[in-house]
């Protein structure tokens, strides 16, 4: 069977539980997924081709669509994953969900209440230098009745010998919720050769229900340059229209009473408690900062923002929530509701041709019955320009092209490369043929080749500096440390941006009297 050099044949082991649940999420030696990683194969990456782990691009996606009209008993086996530990998954109705023990005739591999259980996905990956990675999905613990249920997605990393390097968990999901949970940017050492991506449960001891999963995603990122920082930690005050003490810079909207707290926490004042408040619940309100977007800003690049949100409502309709509006585009966090602590996040929203600022809000709505409040904390906003290291290489020994594949997901304005240059990092631990010697350009070729929404291509050509296919000497040698642009086949000259919705760089050809020829190019690109 023909695998993609990122994604090796998984190993099945079987519906069964591998082992019970209990250390699921913490890396310890009776954790079960650790256990699985030793006992099952790892497929021999020390040669990576093609499809090399670089971003950006999607490795995992699964909508739990399952099958048999969306009810599969046979799943999560015949979606690709790996074991189940301590309950018994299906999908239904195009989610994921455990059984609950006191189901009749359900979870009979599930102890008694209290228990974790969770479903693994193993992949084989072997990243290149600066590779990281993030794992999203939509968890859904409405339905849960125990307030100390709760969902918590998990991602592990291993290195070729089923060791261990380092565990990630997002924050827990408490009941009442339904949210996407996610870790973003976790970096992959270039000695990591497996992942295991674990959505997790924990059902408490008196819940009746249980907790879905949806859109489970693992997408490997490209690096993104900070063009403007608007992070705010709220730990400054000012006088307000609402009174002292309000966060510096931000204004009211619905009757909130914003305030600097203890430990530079920025939190709002519940009205029944009198002082000075000026509203009662029921009500929604927030708290509002205008930002102007600095010169170095271009059409194109992307808002990313998101904030610690530590809820203490007592009132189960009470929630926080973020959003940031540019232009027309407005982009929001889902609800977080009741008692709960987590990131909110909201998905990158593009900033508009003619924008010159945009709006944060921090958002609170306050059920009827509600008599405590939250706290704010860590507001981190960004404005972000995608760019990645592509890293492409030949070998001539076999004679093998590693190409650096991107797929950009949407239309974008790439920047054309000045140069490409060789590669000369050395990479302990990494894979042929990173672990290679770079050899260098010659007076031979490379491209760069983008692919437009139409499906056109246009192919822009550089070739090395040295007028020798096998240079000798210091000054021949020096001039072939990069390949110099040509031509592009739409005339763009060096410096242009072309539209495109995939990026390939291949080395065409290098002195082949080295064991390989590597290149490291910076890309860039703004979404159109």
């Amino acid at each position: 069977m023909r695998r993609a050099a990122w994604l090796s044949v998984l190993v099945m082991v079987g519906c069964a539980p591998v082992d019970d649940g209990r250390a699921l999420g913490t890396g310890a030696e009776d954790d079960p997924v650790v256990t699985l990683a030793r006992q099952t194969l790892i497929t021999d990456l020390d040669t990576c081709l093609l499809g090399t782990t670089q971003g950006p691009r999607r490795l995992i996606f699964d909508n739990f669509q399952g099958s048999s009209a969306g009810n599969s008993p046979l799943w999560p086996m015949n979606d690709g994953y790996d074991a189940e530990f301590s309950g018994d998954w299906e999908a239904r109705d195009g989610r994921a969900r455990v059984g609950n023990p006191i189901w009749p005739g359900a979870a009979t591999n599930a102890p008694p209440r209290p228990f974790t259980s969770g479903i693994v996905k193993f992949m084989d990956v072997c990243p290149l230098p600066g590779t990281a990675v993030s794992v999203s999905a939509v968890a859904d613990t409405t339905e849960a009745n125990d307030a100390i249920t709760d969902a918590t997605l998990v991602l592990y990393v291993f290195d070729g010998s089923a060791n261990l390097l380092s565990v990630h968990a997002s924050y827990a999901l408490r009941a009442g919720n339904r949210r996407p949970l996610s870790l973003r940017g976790v970096a992959l050492p270039i000695n990591a050769r497996r992942l295991a991506v674990v959505p997790m449960v924990r059902l408490g001891p008196t819940e009746l229900r249980t907790v879905f999963y949806d859109d489970l995603s693992l997408d490997v990122d490209g690096t993104f340059t900070t063009v403007a920082d608007f992070s705010d930690d709220l730990s400054t005050s000012e006088t307000g229209a609402y009174g002292a003490n309000q966060p510096t810079g931000w204004g009211e909207w619905g009757g909130a009473d914003f305030f600097t707290y203890q430990a530079s926490w920025a939190t709002v004042w519940n009205g029944s408690w009198g002082g000075e408040a000026r509203t009662r619940p029921p009500w929604e309100g927030g708290a509002f900062k205008t930002v102007a977007l600095p010169t170095s800003v271009r059409a194109g690049d992307v808002i990313s923002a998101q904030v610690l949100s530590a809820n203490t409502f007592k009132d189960a309709a009470s929630y926080s929530m973020l959003r940031v509006t540019v232009g027309s585009s407005v982009a929001e966090s889902a609800k977080l509701f009741g008692t709960a602590w987590s990131n909110l996040e909201i998905a990158p929203v593009r900033i508009p041709a003619g924008a010159t600022s945009f709006t944060e809000e921090l958002l609170v709505g306050m059920g009827a019955a509600e008599s405590s409040s939250l706290y704010f904390d860590d507001l981190r906003v960004k404005v972000l320009r995608p760019a990645v290291t592509a890293r492409a290489a030949k070998t001539y020994s076999p004679g093998r092209n590693y190409d650096a594949v991107f797929e950009l997901g949407a239309e974008s304005n790439v920047d054309v490369p000045t140069a490409i240059p060789i590669d000369t990092a050395s990479y302990a631990g990494a894979a042929t043929p990173w672990n290679l010697a770079a050899g260098n350009a010659g007076n031979h070729n490379t491209s760069v080749i983008y692919t437009t929404a139409s499906g056109a291509t246009v192919t822009c050509s550089y070739r090395g500096g040295s007028s020798q296919a096998h240079p000798n000497g210091a000054t021949q040698l020096a001039l072939a440390r990069q390949y110099t642009f040509r031509s592009c086949s739409n005339g763009a000259p060096a410096g242009a941006t072309v539209a495109a919705v995939k990026v390939v760089v291949r080395v065409d050809n290098g002195d082949s009297n080295q064991p390989s020829t590597r290149v490291a190019v910076p890309l860039s690109w703004t979404v159109r």
